[in-house]
């Protein structure tokens, strides 16, 4: 009897950890927030449409490099530039072997204008903003399509 209830123990034990590890290894890394990330979310009329996890670029040497040289970015996953202050803002794709949209943000967070599908490696023309803004995404190529991202949108993020 004593063997049949320690049996039983150790099987609900192995399952659970069984469970808890099927968890962590089938959770697609799209959806986990990765280090040196934070949690960005895109709202219109306070419904979430978009939740990315983004990298922040708020000093001149992160901002020039930005997303160069990467050859893949998870869904769901970009990078923010963060400016001291609202002005025309230029982006290029040199070195950037990835598609990607881009999207610019003034200081009350209002989504201000989009570039979608960008292509990969392009050095001209600049990709700028139709007005001064503070902020830049720079997510992967379709994401703006496929989150339904539009004019007036607004992002909310906490840098901790």
């Amino acid at each position: 009897m004593i063997k049949k209830v320690i049996l039983l123990i150790l099987f609900i034990i192995t399952s659970a950890f069984l469970v808890i590890l099927g968890f962590k290894l089938f959770t697609p890394d799209s959806q986990k927030q990765q280090p040196g990330t934070i949690p960005l979310k895109i709202t219109s009329q306070n419904k979430v449409k978009a939740e990315l996890f983004v990298e922040i670029a708020d000093t001149p040497d992160e901002q020039s490099r930005g997303l160069m040289y990467r050859t893949s970015l998870e869904k769901n996953h970009g990078m923010l530039f963060i400016f001291q202050d609202s002005q025309p803002l230029y982006f290029f794709m040199k070195n950037t072997y990835i598609p990607l949209d881009i999207i610019f943000i003034n200081s009350e967070f209002t989504i201000i204008d989009i570039h979608e599908n960008v292509p990969a490696l392009q050095e001209s023309p600049l990709i700028s903003s139709s007005v001064p803004s503070k902020y830049a995404l720079e997510i992967a190529s379709g994401s703006i399509s496929s989150n339904g991202i539009r004019l007036g949108d607004k992002i909310f993020f906490e840098i901790p």
